[in-house]
């Protein structure tokens, strides 16, 4: 294996004061957190969810979820979002579904206008039909 180079040092320190400055925007993060209530039952407040997250996402934060993972009835997801990284989670239990964001940096100062945003998508996205 060839000895580092001068660049490949340059591109590790670039690469480490990345990583840096996203640790300190996560630690500057605002949660948002938002609780809706519905009477689906477990199994089709997840299905609703897993169908219309990525709607839910255009419409609110106004770009598509590039991360979506389920483990269990929680969705972890991040979005890309005028050159910051949002990421939540989306926890589905027997009778609430509980939405928590971290808004990195100045797109915490959307943070209420957000919650409103999600209160309303997500309580149609949940009304029993």
């Amino acid at each position: 294996m060839p000895a580092p180079t001068a660049a490949d040092a340059a591109r590790r320190e670039q690469e480490q004061e990345q990583e840096q400055e996203q640790e300190q925007e996560q630690d500057m993060s605002l949660p948002v957190k938002v609780s809706l209530s519905h009477q689906l039952g477990r199994a089709e407040a997840r299905r609703r969810i897993e169908t219309g997250f990525s709607n839910i996402a255009g419409q609110v934060l106004g770009a598509r979820a590039s991360l979506q993972r389920w483990d269990g009835d929680q969705l972890s997801f991040s979005v890309a979002l005028m050159g910051q990284t949002i990421s939540g989670t989306v926890t589905v239990l027997d009778a609430s579904v509980v939405i928590e964001i971290a808004l990195p940096g100045l797109l915490g100062m959307i943070a209420s206008g957000l919650k409103g945003r999600l209160q309303k998508a997500g309580q149609l996205l949940l009304t029993k039909k």
